[in-house]
């Protein structure tokens, strides 16, 4: 919950602070994962660019640059044959009483309206190794 009179500044630094505080106490390395570009999200594109309309999760509806994004401009990089970076696989109804999957998950870059594909995790999985070991070209090193 954010409080009266904060500002986003005042959010990270406060945040820093901590990671400050246990760097302190001896924890030389960090990993901060960021969360999926919400833009790129069925959810939050308009239905004219491959977006959904109301769901339950937003009735009202139609009232950070990473690897994520890097994976919605290049699917083919990623995903399998007929790459989806706009729609998903998993829809349901207004009430969730109805819910099916599409055909060919491994093609898709979002399970439903606003999660990432199993696919999508699998990438994120395979370059978190890549940021901890040192050698990842989408994570920023501080210190030496």
């Amino acid at each position: 919950m954010q409080e009266p009179n904060r500002t986003i500044a005042d959010s990270m630094d406060f945040i820093y602070a901590g990671l400050d505080g246990v760097y302190a106490r001896g924890t030389l390395s960090f990993v901060l994962m960021n969360i999926p570009p919400m833009q790129l999200t069925p959810l939050s594109e308009t239905p004219e660019r491959g977006g959904v309309g109301e769901t339950w999760a937003w009735p009202d509806k139609l009232g950070n640059i990473t690897r994520m994004t890097h994976l919605y401009n290049h699917p083919y990089e990623y995903l399998a044959a007929l790459a989806n970076v706009t729609g998903y696989n998993y829809h349901c109804n207004l009430d969730m009483s109805e819910c099916q999957g599409l055909g060919n998950p491994e093609s898709f870059m979002w399970f439903d309206y606003s999660h990432p594909s199993q696919r999508t995790e699998q990438i994120i999985g395979e370059q978190f190794l890549d940021v901890v070991s040192g050698e990842s070209k989408w994570a920023v090193y501080f210190g030496g």
